[in-house]
């Protein structure tokens, strides 16, 4: 029932946290915080003031989420893929963006929404993280670090967020994203999320674009270092003193067809003569 009831807050917590930072801008988290922070400081209104930056910054925030409500912009977009891509190298593509609205659209963001499957209950109980004995009773107990290294293994991507230039109606543009893939495989970009913040830069109003497109993504490649073989070719490396033919003596083994860029002294003349192919 505990584990269970762990496994929940998990979940709750992973949600919560992806929300606030798809959310929020940079200063939309640090005028977040300051509120939380207001707030608790000023339940006691008789001995401090708090109270009062929390109704500013709070008026802020509620403003802010208020104005977002107004954006309804309508896209659609379509991306230059590579045929292949690499486990750890970023993988670098063309995005088209249409506007479809009647208006010009300044000050949007762009970033590829991709899904992660979360742990069932059943995997997150199973399941053992790297070096999981050496840690100490709570942390086994609670399994928060278990349910990180569950993620990170499931995770198959990364992406930032990428500014667009300004769309006039019906206008186009075009730039270059840059993806992170870390599992190999198939890997699907079903939609984008076009953002656009409010007018104090604290709360993103977000837009969901449909663009169904795929990679494959190869194994990670590894750097081989040079292969360096001892000795070197000394007067006749086949060892016959009296060879019949200057260079290497090779032994006969058989006939084939000729190859470009194979040496002319190698072609077999008689042969030549009697099919009428070298």
């Amino acid at each position: 029932m505990i584990r269970r009831l762990l496994y929940r807050s998990f979940r709750l917590a992973y949600h919560l946290k992806r929300w606030v930072f798809g959310r929020f801008t940079r200063a939309g988290l640090l005028l977040l915080a300051g509120t939380v922070s207001s707030a608790l400081y000023g339940l006691d209104t008789n001995r401090t003031v708090a109270y009062q930056a929390f109704a500013l910054l709070f008026f802020l925030l509620a403003l802010a989420v208020v104005s977002s409500r107004f954006f309804r912009g309508r896209f659609t977009a379509l991306r230059t893929l590579p045929r292949f891509g690499t486990v750890g190298r970023p993988i670098s593509y063309r995005l088209k963006i249409d506007n479809l609205s009647s208006k010009t659209e300044d000050g949007l963001l762009v970033i590829e929404d991709l899904e992660e499957s979360l742990p069932t209950l059943e995997e997150f109980l199973a399941t053992r993280a790297p070096g999981e004995d050496r840690r100490n009773r709570i942390d086994r107990a609670i399994g928060y670090h278990r349910w990180l290294w569950m993620l990170s293994k499931r995770r198959r991507a990364k992406s930032e967020e990428s500014t667009l230039p300004s769309l006039p109606p019906g206008g186009r543009a075009e730039l270059v994203l840059d993806i992170l893939p870390s599992r190999r495989g198939s890997l699907s970009l079903n939609r984008l999320t076009i953002a656009r913040p409010d007018p104090f830069g604290l709360y993103k109003s977000l837009t969901t674009v449909s663009a169904r497109q795929s990679v494959l993504v190869l194994p990670r490649r590894y750097a081989v270092p040079p292969v360096q073989l001892p000795g070197v070719r000394k007067h006749q490396p086949g060892g016959v003193a009296l060879a019949s033919s200057v260079g290497e003596s090779d032994e006969f083994v058989s006939l084939r067809d000729y190859r470009p860029g194979d040496p002319l002294r190698r072609i077999h003349w008689k042969s030549w003569a009697k099919t009428g192919r070298p």
